[in-house]
């Protein structure tokens, strides 16, 4: 596809799996909360859009359940 071309091997393995590798992290540092914040904020919009165009949109509500365990967990 002519999208591949486009897009670095780096960048579309970072895109695609990334949430499983959040997935795996139980002991959060405050400096990951800070960095996940900025990225939601920043770039979320554009890693689904990559996402969709390499054909894997990722659920974001994994994302979602594992903020809110977090948020649970620091309280």
């Amino acid at each position: 596809k002519d999208i591949d071309l486009a897009i670095s091997e780096q960048l579309s393995y970072s895109c695609k799996f990334w949430l499983d590798h959040l997935q795996e992290i139980t002991d959060t540092p405050h400096e990951l909360d800070e960095l996940l914040s900025q990225f939601l904020e920043d770039k979320l919009v554009l890693w689904a859009e990559v996402t969709v165009c390499l054909g894997n949109l990722q659920d974001i509500g994994t994302l979602l359940k594992w903020i809110e365990v977090r948020i649970q967990l620091d309280r």
